[in-house]
């Protein structure tokens, strides 16, 4: 069983760079990508600001200086 030409990869297709320095990205790329990752901290940022309960869950967190030693499980100091 033989593929079809159309999936057979010339070597004129295939851009690679050997000795020499790749061109830059184009400008609207660049500015596209910075707009993407700019958006994503704003995102993330925000998120942990205004909605921390995401991270650090819905609860009120147990005052831990109210525990007995019981329930920390130390044991009674018998003298």
């Amino acid at each position: 069983m033989s593929l079809p030409a159309a999936t057979h990869l010339r070597l004129e297709d295939v851009r690679y760079y050997y000795r020499a320095i790749a061109t830059e990205h184009p400008k609207g790329r660049v500015i596209a990508g910075d707009l993407i990752v700019a958006f994503m901290w704003y995102w993330i940022l925000y998120h942990m600001w205004y909605e921390p309960e995401h991270l650090f869950g819905e609860f009120e967190y147990p005052d831990a200086a109210k525990w007995t030693d019981q329930e920390l499980g130390i044991p009674a100091d018998d003298e």
